[in-house]
This record gives structure tokens, sequence and C-alpha cells, in this order.
């Protein structure tokens, strides 16, 4: 059983659901992205360039033997660089107001969840917060179904986080409250 909770660990990392966004938005509303390069923009800076951390690690001597972690920083720091990025190419190719709210959630959800868990030491779940910030996404963005699929996977997350003891109920519960703050009021801000 705990193959299976890890198994869902995996699935539902932030990049992994961040593309299952950029996906769903563009099938569902494709004139969210000015043409097919943003689109793969889109998908690189939110997906792709995120989990390069997991494989560099092993190539970067700081991380080489940091063990999980040295992953989850160097996965952070790769996460935030890639939203960054995305963020600038917003900018300079100036995209829609639905492009502009996935892509500050992501850099405003990343760095409120690096200052709770460094400066205040208070732990929460950047897992959680990278599925339930696409679910309150799809909300905003009338998408009601694709929505109730990653509520699903969010439940699935706070059931294997527990079992496999990688985050208490209010670390899970904090990381999605910062994803409904951030979207939400971003969604009254841009939309």
């Amino acid at each position: 059983m705990n193959k299976a909770f890890k198994l869902i660990r995996i699935l539902t990392i932030a990049p992994i659901c961040a593309i299952g966004l950029i996906i769903i938005t563009f099938l569902q509303n494709p004139s969210m992205y000015s043409s097919p390069l943003q689109l793969l923009y889109s998908l690189v800076f939110l997906g792709v360039f995120p989990v390069l951390a997991y494989p560099i690690q092993h190539i970067i001597p700081r991380y080489k033997n940091e063990g999980r972690n040295g992953q989850r920083e160097l996965a952070m720091i790769f996460a935030f660089a890639g939203y960054v990025l995305g963020g600038i190419y917003n900018f300079a190719f100036f995209s829609s107001s639905e492009l502009w709210m996935i892509y500050l959630s992501y850099i405003i959800c990343g760095m409120l969840i690096f200052v709770f868990n460094k400066a205040f030491s208070w732990k929460v779940s950047g897992h959680a917060c990278g599925v339930a910030a696409p679910c309150i996404m799809l909300i905003c963005f009338r998408l009601p179904y694709p929505a109730i699929f990653y509520a699903l996977l969010l439940v699935l997350v706070f059931i294997s986080s527990i079992r496999l003891q990688r985050h208490t109920i209010m670390q899970l519960a904090g990381g999605v409250i910062i994803a409904c703050i951030v979207c939400v009021t971003l969604k009254f801000i841009l939309l």
C-alpha cells in the first residue's frame, strides 16, 4: 500500500499538476494563449524546468549528498526560477490576464511557502498547494469538471501524505489556504 501512496505523491508533484492545468486551459480556452509557442513556453517554465532539479541534483556538488532535503531545496529553486522566467516571458509578449493569473499564482505561492517554511519555520505543504492552486484556478476560469478532478487528486494527496507521514493535516491545510488566498485575490485583481 505504501508503494501506491508514494506513486500518488510522485504523480501529483506541482510541475505535473501545472502541466495538466496548462493543457486543460489550452484545450478549453485556447484564446488564453497567443500562439502554440506560448503554450510550449508555459509547459517548459511551469512543468519541465522545475522537474529538472531532480536529475541535476546528482551533478551539483552542494546538493549531491544532501538527500531528500537537498532535493526539496533544489526543486524549490528550479521551480521558482521557472516561474520567474515565465513571468518575464509573459511581460515581454503581453500575455492574457488568465495566463498572468497562472504565473503570478505560482510565483506568489512559491514565495509564501518559502517564507513560511524557511523564515518562520512553519511547515507548509508545497505539495498540497501545488494541487490546490490549479483546482482553484480552474474554478476561477469556470472549468468545474477539471476542477473536480484536481479536488479528488487533493484528497489523495492528503491521504498519501498523512499515511507516509510526510505532512500533518495542518501542514497540508496550510498549503491549501495559501493557494486559496492567492488565487482568489488574483482572480479579483486580474479577471
